[in-house]
Order: C-alpha cells, then sequence, then structure tokens
C-alpha cells in the first residue's frame, strides 16, 4: 500500500505504509543515506528500515526476524546511486536495471497510476499526487528528492 516513483531526476514517494501491527500508517518510507544515495521501499516499514541498516552497513544482512512470508514477499526497495539504479529485495537480492537517467519507473499500490501519468508528461511528483487521487491505499504527504542534492522537498 502505497507509491514510490522515479522519473529518470527525482523520485517521489507518499507516506501511506504498513505498520508493523499491520495497519495503515503515516510514516516516511523515502531517505537520503549518508553517501548521498536515494533509498525507498514499499511493503512493510519495519522490513524496508531493517533493508536501510542493511545497505548502510550497519547490519550484515536484512534481519527477517518476525516477519511472515506475506510481509517479505510485498517488500521491495529501490536504491538509486549516480552509477545504478538498483532493486533490492528482503534476502538480500540486488539488481542494476540500469543508469538512473534511463530510468522511469513506479512501485507500489499507486505505481500504475504513476506510470500512466509519467507517460503523460508528468515528473514523479505529479505522478505520486495521481496516484494519491487514484488509489485509496496512497497518502500524503509526498516528499521528492533529487539525486545528490541532500534533503528532501516535502509538499503536503
Amino acid at each position: 500500500m502505497s507509491v514510490i516513483c522515479w522519473d529518470g531526476k527525482s523520485l517521489s514517494v507518499d507516506s501511506r505504509v504498513t505498520d508493523d501491527t499491520g495497519r495503515m500508517a503515516t510514516r516516511t518510507k523515502g531517505f537520503v543515506l549518508q553517501d548521498g544515495s536515494l533509498f525507498a521501499g514499499i511493503g512493510t516499514i519495519l522490513l524496508v528500515e531493517r533493508m536501510r541498516g542493511a545497505v548502510q552497513g550497519l547490519r550484515q544482512s536484512v534481519d527477517l526476524t518476525g516477519m511472515n512470508q506475506e510481509d517479505i514477499d510485498s517488500t521491495l526497495c529501490v536504491w538509486i546511486k549516480p552509477e545504478a539504479f538498483y532493486l533490492y529485495y528482503p534476502f538480500g537480492d540486488l539488481y542494476s536495471i540500469g543508469k538512473p537517467e534511463d530510468v522511469q519507473e513506479a512501485f507500489g499500490t499507486g505505481a500504475k497510476y504513476a506510470v500512466g501519468a509519467m507517460l503523460m508528461g508528468a515528473d514523479s511528483y505529479r505522478a505520486v499526487e495521481i496516484a494519491i487521487e487514484c488509489c485509496a491505499t496512497c497518502g500524503p504527504p509526498i516528499k521528492t528528492f533529487v539525486l545528490g542534492q541532500g534533503d528532501p522537498i516535502e509538499i503536503a
């Protein structure tokens, strides 16, 4: 339940998440990492946060303790570095799908709306805004990140 969207230049995320009790909540799921790369995820926020810790070197691997198979199967993160756009899965699988500037993609329950918006010329922010309008499981506020520019822009 959520949407994350990359338009080749910026990453925008909504703030609707599944918390550790399985309930809908509002939390940040997009981050600027210490090296300036961008990281965001869909799925259970606890698992997204554990995956972020693993890529930052805080853990050897992703701690799956207490996670059920449905949580694991529904979680996916994107890790955007200057040299590559990566898909990152809970078991530690990391796949490069191209250079960031060559990728336009969205993930989550609102992805089809976001992709459609981008096909019509929307940037990542507007695409997430449209996904929120069309998908009940997506919600504000929206945060937008630009690779190499530090703190996100937050628009309610």
